[in-house]
């Protein structure tokens, strides 16, 4: 696998034999994508035509919304490096289209479903510049979502939140994070990697198998882990980091913050549910079966006494009457030879 295809990899767990390895493939059937609107803007400088003079629009996006006004005679790298300074605050950048260089695409710095990005003229002009599309016809307003990828992990639907895809099966639990440019956020892209070891395992069954097995893996916590691709990691709020909360980047600092919170807080709640659901339960069953099997061998050694005591009496009454039976055999020869003499 190559290592910009995937930009993070996490197991949290996997039943591997002992000595053995799994492989993991993951196949792309529909890419992610952010959201786009394009603005037409002349492939060299903008213009709004003779009559209507400058252009405002609203530029909104997941982070915030902004204003940007532009005059007639603007340079299309003057309207890319105006919106561009100001992403990280709305989540919304500026490129140059690669199919129409007389188009400006603004796109989500995001992927995902969730992600969007609306384009609104304030001002009423005559001509209409804002396009949904490439090829689509100019509007005064536009408002674009974008794709959350389909992914399948070893040939299971994962469950996909932009470029992120996980599946979590009983002892197989991994999440992969894809690279937003690569070859695989295509359709149809493909890799594989292979998981070798690592993490805990336990056995929860009587017998030592495969079947009784778990495992659990836990992700590095250390200020280069937390955070995310993209965006950043802890380490660069430090003194002197890019992002530090002295003269550093504030907006993506309070983002990575924010994205390592996540991280601690889904880290205690998966090994809280593993405790919980899986050892816990595993313990209360077995301590069940050891209760049941002890009142079973209870039953099994313990005398029914009102059955014996039953018996006996029973017993008793038998040889009373055997015997009185028995005493008049006996005695009837004796009454018969006396009523002869």
């Amino acid at each position: 696998m190559s290592a910009t295809l995937l930009t993070d990899v996490s197991v949290n767990s996997a039943r591997i034999p002992d000595g053995g390895t799994l492989e993991v493939d993951i196949t792309v059937l529909t890419s992610g994508r952010t959201a786009s609107v394009f603005l037409s803007t002349g492939s060299g400088n903008f213009s709004s035509g003779l009559d209507e003079g400058s252009l405002t629009i609203e530029l909104t996006g997941n982070d915030g919304v902004q204003q940007f006004t532009f005059a007639s005679g603007t340079s299309q790298a003057n309207i890319i490096n105006a919106i561009n300074s100001f992403s990280t605050a709305i989540g919304v950048s500026a490129a140059q289209s690669t199919g129409n260089t007389a188009l400006v695409e603004l796109r989500s710095t995001t992927f995902g479903s969730n992600e969007f990005v609306r384009v609104k003229e304030l001002n009423a002009l005559t001509n209409d510049f804002i396009l949904a599309s490439a090829g689509a016809t100019a509007t005064s307003d536009v408002k674009e979502s974008g794709r959350d990828a389909i992914v399948t992990i070893n040939g299971q639907q994962a469950t996909a939140n932009g470029l992120e895809a996980r599946v979590a099966t009983g002892g197989f639990d991994v999440v992969v994070l894809l690279s937003g440019g690569s070859a695989l956020n295509k359709t149809g892209g493909n890799t594989t990697f292979t998981i070798t070891g690592g993490g805990a395992n336990f056995n929860l069954s009587p017998n030592v198998n495969l079947a009784g097995k778990v495992s659990l893996g836990i992700e590095t916590v250390t200020t280069g882990n937390l955070g995310k691709a993209g965006t950043g990691f802890l380490a660069s709020l430090s003194a002197g980091g890019t992002n530090n909360v002295v003269n550093g980047d504030l907006s993506t600092a309070q983002k990575i913050i924010d994205q390592a919170i996540k991280q601690v807080s889904t880290l205690r709640g998966r090994l809280g549910a593993f405790q919980k659901n899986t050892v816990g339960a595993t313990i209360n069953s077995l301590g069940i079966a050891l209760e049941n099997t002890a009142a079973a061998e209870a039953s099994i050694r313990d005398t029914d006494f009102a059955k014996e005591t039953a018996e006996l009496t029973r017993a008793q009454i038998l040889a009373q009457a055997a015997t009185q039976a028995l005493s008049i055999a006996n005695a009837m020869p004796t009454s018969i030879l006396a009523l002869l003499g």
